[in-house]
């Protein structure tokens, strides 16, 4: 999961420190602990870790555990019901009687000890060929102690003892209930309907605020919001780019003008009108965030109103209406280009990769479109019409979808996720005014980890949302 390991297992060293000098030493058992409470950081809310028996399992019961792997001031609580080691595999019955199945080399490759893993970074410091080509587990039982409930496992091959905390081999269980549940935890609602959240420059520069926090999770959930009252000086949308990480440099530099100009060297550089995309899908990594900013927008400059649709919507949407269209642009690869040697640094971009990503939950990951940018179709001649077949219905279903508008004023400044968000503009007239726009982009790993970091400060025991990075969760 994109959640750190690191910090999953450095945290989690509060829990297993007496486990820490050797494998091999067994753990006294206490009495069992109550029910445990996690506070969150800033005493307002808390949340009771659901261990009591439930007739099926609840999406929001690994928010909770979520929150009790992560947290170091969680007790991790007793909730294995029955244990039995089968076929080289350990099968475990929760409280709430949903199962699980654990791989003997899972168990081994996961095990916290100190011959297994760094106390102090967190990181594995097994190799994969420490652990034994066939590898058996034989035993398994639970016991207790002050810091909480675990697992040991023994296995016939080898002298080697594992012990996993309870609540945290079931965040981490790869049953098909378990994934699916997981899965479904990281989908952001559609943003289909303005207006754009806004939010204050000021208040959200404080990024240890619950200002800065709203407009992170706002942002991943809708992916878009509006910062308001930023400075209108050159380089103002870097400095919002650096609140959540650094600003990428990209074929343009770290920040570039957004402004009508005569000869232009890309279309936006005009004052037509600019169709739905997304930028710089030629780069093997695009750019997660992009931010724009409104630096001068005259009364008078008629039209040049920003456009913006879900891809994510509108990819679904074409999923149900064009199933085997949509199959087609799952597998055949489009080519995405920028070649242009009449400039300052000359470019010659080439990527080829599908318009659509699903996971294995058939969930989608990501979502490309961009018509300007598109290069000649290399693919063997008997997948050319069937491409231009589906990719005709995709863009009729595209704008079909719902178009969500915002006219900037100066010290707007646009953060919206690249890789999800289409965004167009109407034409303009300038009419004797103007129209001075500046862009710069954030990576989307930075983001979507600050997401999580946030999450993850305050206890909230929420995934970040899924962000079009083709990531399998």
């Amino acid at each position: 999961m994109f959640i750190s390991t690191q910090v999953a297992r450095a945290t989690l060293r509060v829990l297993l420190r007496q486990s820490a000098n050797t494998c091999s030493q067994r753990f006294a058992s206490t009495s069992k602990n109550s029910l445990p409470v996690v506070s969150a950081g800033s005493g307002e809310t808390s949340h009771l870790l659901q261990t009591c028996a439930k007739k099926k399992s609840d999406p929001l019961e690994y928010e909770n555990l979520l929150q009790a792997s992560l947290g170091s001031q969680v007790k991790n609580s007793q909730i294995v019901k029955k244990l039995i080691c089968q076929d080289g595999m350990v099968d475990v019955t929760w409280k709430d009687d949903g199962t699980s199945r654990y791989h003997s080399k899972w168990l081994w490759f996961n095990c916290f000890c100190s011959e297994c893993m760094q106390p102090n970074s967190g990181q594995k410091i097994v190799k994969p060929g420490d652990i034994p080509w066939k590898l058996t587990a034989v035993n398994a039982k639970e016991f207790e102690n002050d810091d909480g409930a675990f697992i040991e496992v023994q296995f016939k091959e080898v002298n080697h003892i594992v012990r996993l905390p309870q609540e945290w081999l079931k965040l981490y269980s790869y049953s098909t209930d378990s994934l699916q549940a997981k899965s479904e935890m990281r989908d952001p609602p559609y943003f289909t309907q303005g207006p754009i959240k806004a939010f204050d420059y000021q208040a959200v520069s404080d990024t240890e605020s619950s200002h800065y926090f709203e407009w992170l999770h706002n942002l991943n959930l809708s992916g878009v919001t509006i910062v308001n009252n930023v400075p209108t000086e050159t380089g103002a949308s870097g400095k919002v780019g650096e609140l959540i990480g650094p600003v990428t440099t990209t074929l343009y530099g770290k920040v570039s003008d957004v402004v009508a100009v005569e000869n232009p060297i890309n279309v936006a550089y005009s004052s037509i009108s600019l169709d739905v995309h997304q930028d710089l899908m030629y780069y093997e990594s695009p750019p997660g965030l992009q931010l724009l900013h409104c630096l001068r927008f005259c009364p008078q400059v008629t039209g040049g109103e920003s456009l913006f649709i879900d891809a994510f919507y509108a990819a679904e949407n074409f999923r149900q209406e064009h199933p085997h269209h949509f199959q087609t642009l799952l597998k055949v690869p489009a080519t995405f280009k920028k070649i242009h040697f009449d400039r300052d640094n000359p470019a010659a971009y080439l990527y080829q990769r599908p318009h659509i990503t699903v996971n294995s939950h058939q969930k989608i990951t990501n979502v490309i479109w961009s018509p300007p940018f598109e290069g000649p179709l290399q693919v063997s001649e008997e997948l050319v019409e069937p491409y231009f077949e589906a990719y005709q219905a995709f863009a009729e279903t595209i704008h079909k979808a719902p178009v969500v508008t915002h006219r900037m004023v100066p010290g707007d400044c646009l953060v919206f996720n690249n890789r999800r968000m289409l965004h167009g503009r109407n034409s303009y007239e300038l009419n004797g005014g103007a129209r001075h726009f500046q862009v710069c982009y954030v990576n989307t790993d930075d983001f979507i980890q600050r997401v999580q970091v946030e999450h993850i400060r305050r206890k909230t025991g929420q995934f970040a949302k899924r962000v079009g990075n083709q990531c399998n969760f």
